[in-house]
């Protein structure tokens, strides 16, 4: 079940923080349009922050804030892993596999930020 919640995190992230390529994942999970979601997050009287959409799925992908420091991206990168990793779910080869998916997609994200708070 924590996987499935995991898939629908991602591909939320995906969603609001992608083109065109997903519109068809929108319609179909039945998500609210991408503006509508960009208010909704977005409260009265707040300015939308220009964002970079790649850094911004890397953060979601670690269920983060966007902006959170190296510190924090270290921190919640070791949590996720501790929670998906493939060796958790060796008795059931479908599991694993999803598990081995995310959990690239996990250090895709925490390499990618690392690189980038480095720089900074």
């Amino acid at each position: 079940m924590r996987l499935i919640n995991r898939l629908y995190k991602i591909a939320r992230s995906r969603i609001n923080s992608s083109d065109a390529e997903v519109d068809g994942i929108e319609d179909l999970l039945g998500f609210m349009p991408k503006n509508e979601a960009a208010n909704a997050e977005n409260g009265p009287g707040q300015q939308k922050v220009n964002t970079d959409p790649v850094l911004a799925a890397y953060y979601a992908n670690l269920e983060l804030p966007y902006g959170s420091d190296l510190k924090t991206v270290k921190s919640a990168w070791k949590k996720q892993m501790q929670k998906y990793h493939p060796d958790l779910h060796a008795s059931d080869p479908e599991k694993r596999k999803i598990a081995h998916e995310l959990t690239q997609g996990l250090n895709r994200a925490y390499e990618e930020l690392r690189k980038e708070l480095s720089n900074n």
